[in-house]
């Protein structure tokens, strides 16, 4: 007997010789289940409130939505954030929102282990949840989505779409009716999902200092955690707020109850090791391991950029420093930090400007021992080589009278922006300032002395105009170092003048009397003059904030003739304005006056804003201390439009306060308030300590001008 069935069956299949009567089938009737699918939730789920918040708006405005397009919320993050937690926890509070069931598909799109779930697979396993037998799906996919849909069509069900690689596994899986709710976690970005369907994205930060802590809690007890806080601030930063991070550590230190949190701390402290640390031996709970799975599907340039960002970046890189990195145009370079962006692995928190998390970068950076030598190398060069020519090129608008260094040209790849205004080079140094001392220290640390030295000799303006005084120590004795290692006398002197400078202004005069002697010395034996009366200028102040007025005299009398030689009119009026200040400190308040307006009229013929700040600042000091108050008010709102205009804040916070004295010495208080208070709010702004000083003075005198009403 000869008994063939070919194609697709729907049904049962009976194959028999001979059939004689009926044949009867008999099934058990299917118990109808809600289907309640979403894993269980982490009873020490912390945090997320405003994230909570925002989902259940989504649900809660679902109404105004268009009609057949359901509620689609897509959070996404990088690995080990908590993306999948926050989803299950608010599924579950949420369950009685859900008559209808919630559903639960984990599509693997970064599993190491198992393959990506196709839409297809996705859709039998939903449709099976929802009654469907396998007998009675539809042999077409196309048929399959649509009974998919027909069946959630009246249901009030929730969707969490788990591990989602790309928004091509979600768009057949979404429902088309508003009363259903939607939720996709993945460590992508899937901006598609909002452009078509109208998702609300929620993108994972780390935890709070707040919630990092109540996360210790929740494992460890308040006790353990509170007992000793500098601990759990030092576990909290080392783990960088990351959820898995910190549950990693909480177990292994619940498993060791007899540690104490400094311990655990110590542990964590090396860079080095810290990833080892952070390792319960389970693949799920390895930081390398899950940081892996986002970083394996990268292009092989974002994968390199991925590597020598984490490796020699500073906190923060730009666009053309990362394009230096790698040696690339601009818009490739442009093109590769998108596919990090969108991996999550980095974030562009400003336009064009890149971070890691932290631990990512350690992560990254330890990838590089893949690299050849000759591809890191070539790196740091060009970025090296990027920051020192930008530095420099900048450098010479915030002060163009000052004598250039020699260069050389830049390597092949190296992009140095374009800029032609005062106020491009200030952004440019505010933005870059931590990266410029990270480069700094990578030189010194890869032996290319020439750049360390060079790199601190272009940021050094900044660094004192912006009065960063402990960053300008640091990066000096780099460049200070680097000039002795290559023997080299001129460098030398300008890292020493430098170092002497910025320690003077930290009070740390007799190091910087070393110094600034040793310096002279040096320019002194080479014949430089501009050097020499470089040098007698930064004594001068030296001596004059030491208190050793005779000594600045001298030095102030030193520089001046020394740069009419040279013919630099830009330092002759620098020098006249130094002198004038300190023949007022010694007494000689006439000729003060005379030349730091000769100063103020120099400066002013060459259009040299900042030269101008600097004299009407002794100007309206001189003018206050003898009573020429008036004129000590034109000067300091002279010098506050100018401040103002030249993006020194601080410095215009100090003009601010200088203003609100002189009022206050003319007895107009309401004048004196409204310029302290400008002040205390820039200092505010900034952090600074001084601004506490002026809302004393505000203070004081709002509590006499309501003792005298």
């Amino acid at each position: 007997m000869r008994n063939e069935a070919a194609g697709s069956v729907l049904g049962h299949l009976i194959q028999v010789g001979t059939l004689q009567g009926d044949i009867a089938f008999r099934e058990s009737p299917r118990v109808q289940v809600v289907p309640r699918q979403v894993p269980p939730a982490n009873p020490r789920f912390t945090g997320r409130t405003d994230e909570q918040a925002a989902m259940s708006r989504v649900w809660a405005h679902r109404e105004a939505g268009v009609g057949g397009v359901p509620s689609i919320v897509a959070i996404d993050g990088m690995a080990g954030i908590g993306k999948t937690s926050l989803a299950v926890h608010w599924a579950h509070r949420n369950a009685a929102e859900f008559p209808d069931g919630s559903f639960y598909v984990n599509l693997r799109g970064f599993d190491p282990q198992l393959p990506v779930v196709e839409p297809q697979s996705a859709i039998n396993e939903l449709l099976n949840s929802l009654g469907v037998s396998p007998r009675e799906i539809p042999p077409t996919y196309v048929a399959q989505e649509a009974l998919y849909r027909s069946l959630l069509a009246d249901r009030n069900a929730l969707i969490l779409l788990d591990n989602v690689r790309s928004a091509e596994q979600v768009r057949p899986l979404l429902p088309a009716a508003t009363n259903s709710m939607v939720i996709v976690t993945s460590r992508t970005e899937l901006p598609s999902l909002v452009a078509h369907f109208g998702a609300t994205v929620i993108k994972l930060a780390p935890l709070s200092l707040t919630e990092s802590e109540q996360l210790l809690q929740a494992h460890l007890g308040s006790g353990r955690v509170t007992s000793d806080r500098a601990s759990t601030r030092a576990v909290v930063d080392n783990c960088a707020r990351l959820p898995l991070a910190l549950s990693i550590v909480a177990s292994r230190a619940a498993s060791r109850p007899g540690f104490k949190l400094a311990d655990i701390a110590d542990e964590l402290h090396d860079e080095s090791s810290r990833l080892d640390y952070l390792n319960l031996g389970e693949i799920g709970n390895d930081i390398r391991a899950v940081f892996s799975w986002s970083s394996a599907g990268l292009s092989d340039l974002s994968a390199l950029l991925f590597r020598l960002i984490g490796s020699f970046a500073g906190p923060d890189i730009g666009l053309g420093a990362a394009a230096s990195l790698v040696g690339t145009p601009m818009p490739t370079a442009l093109s590769a930090l998108g596919e990090l962006t969108r991996a999550n692995l980095i974030e562009e928190y400003r336009p064009h400007r890149y971070r890691f998390h932290d631990l990512v970068r350690v992560y990254a950076a330890e990838q590089t021992k893949h690299d050849s030598p000759e591809v890191t190398d070539a790196a740091v060069r060009r970025l090296l080589d990027h920051y020192l020519h930008t530095s420099a090129a900048a450098d010479r608008l915030l002060d163009p009278p000052r004598r250039m260094i020699g260069l050389d040209p830049p390597s092949t790849g190296v992009h140095v922006p374009a800029m032609s205004r005062y106020d491009e080079a200030l952004t440019w140094f505010d933005d870059e300032h931590r990266n410029i001392l990270h480069a700094a220290e990578t030189s010194s640390a890869h032996g290319c002395h020439s750049h360390t030295w060079r790199l601190a000799w272009a940021a050094n303006t900044y660094f004192y105009w912006r009065s960063q005084w402990n960053e300008g120590v640091h990066m000096q004795r780099h460049a200070a170092h680097a000039a002795e290692d290559l023997k080299d006398p001129p460098a030398e002197a300008k890292a020493l003048r430098g170092l002497g400078r910025m320690l003077a202004r930290l009070g740390e005069f007799t190091e910087a009397r070393e110094c600034h002697e040793k310096a002279l010395d040096i320019c002194t034996l080479l014949d430089d003059r501009v050097g020499q009366a470089t040098t007698h200028h930064a004594l001068s102040f030296m001596f004059d904030k030491q208190g050793d007025l005779a000594a600045a005299l001298h030095h102030a009398e030193a520089a001046l003739p020394l740069w009419r030689a040279l013919g630099n009119k830009a330092r002759e009026a620098r020098a006249l304005s130094d002198l004038g200040w300190a023949h007022f400190r010694a007494g000689s308040t006439q000729a003060a006056l005379t030349e730091c307006r000769e100063a103020l009229a120099l400066f002013s013929s060459l259009a040299n804003p900042h030269g101008e700040t600097l004299v009407l600042q002794n100007l309206t000091r001189i003018c206050t201390a003898t009573g020429q108050l008036l004129e000590a008010a034109a000067y300091a709102q002279q010098r506050i439009v100018l401040e103002s205009q030249l993006g020194n804040q601080i410095s215009e916070a100090s003009a601010y306060d200088l203003l609100g004295d002189i009022r206050h010495s003319q007895g107009q208080d309401s004048q004196a308030l409204d310029a302290w208070h400008a002040s205390a709010r820039i200092l505010r702004d900034f952090g600074r300590a001084e601004a506490r000083t002026v809302e004393q003075k505000i203070e004081n005198t709002q509590r006499n001008s309501r003792g005298r009403s």
